[in-house]
């Protein structure tokens, strides 16, 4: 997994155990709000690999190697908006 900026002054967890436990959260690009997490989607190993996302129009799959920052706080994810981040 590729580096991930957390707000870290508030919380005492990883950027991995936030990502591998963010049902719920809110997801956001530079565009705005894109959805809200679903489902984390697991490697065989157990670890994150990406993201169900319910939006306006529908589910979407978002990669965990797409998320940029977690806000624990607000519950909030940031994802670099891209082809494969959206489909």
């Amino acid at each position: 997994m590729r580096t991930v900026e957390t707000d870290t002054g508030r919380s005492c967890w990883s950027p991995a155990y936030l990502l591998d436990h963010c049902e719920g959260y809110r997801i956001a690009s530079a565009d705005g709000t894109v959805g809200y997490v679903e489902q984390v989607v697991r490697c065989p190993d157990g670890g994150p690999l990406a993201l169900r996302v319910k939006g306006p129009n529908g589910s979407l799959t978002v990669a965990v190697g797409d998320v940029v920052e977690v806000h624990p706080d607000d519950e909030s994810l940031l994802i670099r908006q891209t082809e494969r981040s959206i489909a």
